[in-house]
């Protein structure tokens, strides 16, 4: 009697969270395939949160409380109208009040996962605008996925900037300590619009788009394709660069 044996389903298994994140980077198709059978993203936010934490501690936390306050209101615009006694007191009041300090180096956290909440929900509705069949939950693990790669290898290199450079040349933003754009050839008070023009133009931003595209072509199912993706995620970034640069217009 002959028996006809059913074949058993293949299931090709998941990455883990480490080999997911190496193919990342020399085999992101491979990467992105699994993401979308597996769209997770809290493990990955959760490192980005923490490498932003611990960034942030050691350039700000190495800084005097009055190097500190005098950077911060340098580099905020609306700083600028103040009066000399008006910025010498609010220096004063940061020494007395170190404690300032903690509190931005405590909502880095929740500001980065803020942000690529706020994120997927802009790629999300376009790319369903565009046609493309994705869920909230996809596009976060798209997105997680997407910016979250070069953005670490971009941490570890500030970080890196960060420890060797002298307190007093330390810039509050620790991502601003690592220099991968053409606005280090422009002076920012004299050019401030083509400083922050330039600034948003480095390998790191392309790589970012490039692997958004790769990741969100792979959630949908290639049904928009990658270079389609490219497309409308650049529009995005160009649209970002561009009140950027408003907003240094508008300061100036």
């Amino acid at each position: 009697m002959e028996t006809n044996a059913s074949p058993l389903p293949s299931h090709e298994g998941s990455m883990g969270f480490l080999s997911r994140l190496l193919a990342v980077y020399f085999e992101p198709g491979k990467a992105y395939a699994d993401l979308s059978r597996k769209p997770n993203w809290l493990g990955m936010a959760i490192l980005l949160a923490a490498l932003a934490l611990t960034l942030v501690s050691v350039s700000t936390l190495r800084m005097d409380p009055e190097t500190y306050m005098r950077k911060a209101l340098e580099q905020n615009p609306m700083s600028k109208k103040l009066s000399e006694e008006q910025k010498r007191l609010a220096i004063e009041q940061s020494v007395n009040n170190p404690g300032r300090r903690l509190i931005g180096v405590i909502i880095t956290p929740v500001a980065v996962v803020v942000t690529y909440l706020a994120l997927a929900g802009i790629f999300l509705l376009l790319f369903v605008i565009s046609g493309g069949i994705i869920t909230f939950k996809q596009s976060l693990a798209a997105t997680v996925w997407g910016m979250g790669p070069p953005g670490i290898i971009y941490t570890l290199l500030a970080g890196i900037i960060s420890v060797m450079k002298d307190s007093s040349d330390l810039d509050l933003d620790y991502r601003n300590n690592l220099i991968t754009s053409l606005n280090i050839v422009i002076n920012q008070k004299d050019h401030p619009l083509l400083h922050s023009l330039l600034g948003s133009m480095d390998v790191f931003s392309f790589w970012t788009i490039f692997l958004l595209a790769m990741a969100f072509s792979h959630m949908m199912s290639s049904k928009i394709s990658t270079g389609k993706a490219a497309v409308g995620i650049t529009l995005l970034w160009a649209i970002y660069v561009a009140g950027k640069v408003g907003m240094s217009a508008i300061f100036s």
